[in-house]
């Protein structure tokens, strides 16, 4: 059960970075093409910055917390994983 969210959540933040790097991308060719100003790409690309440390952040806590319960917890606490995720959502 544990591996399994773990898995899970993996997948989905592996789909969230690759997600923002298209973003990226995009965002560059049109910056090329001069379709965005300079302060606009700017701010767009710290969003997507701060997208991708937090997809980070919350595959790191969740793997660390079920590492935490592995070792030494002994009980499942689904709840605690929902507001590690709620919090960095």
């Amino acid at each position: 059960m544990n591996q399994a969210l773990v898995n899970k959540v993996s997948q989905d933040t592996d789909k969230i970075l690759s997600f923002c790097q298209l973003l990226k991308v995009a965002l560059q060719d049109k910056f090329i093409k001069h379709d965005l100003t300079d302060s606009e790409f700017a701010h767009m690309i710290n969003l997507l910055t701060v997208i991708n440390h937090r997809a980070t952040e919350v595959n790191f806590e969740v793997k660390d917390y079920i590492r935490d319960y592995n070792r030494k917890m002994h009980i499942y606490q689904p709840e605690q994983i929902q507001k590690i995720i709620d919090k960095k959502v």
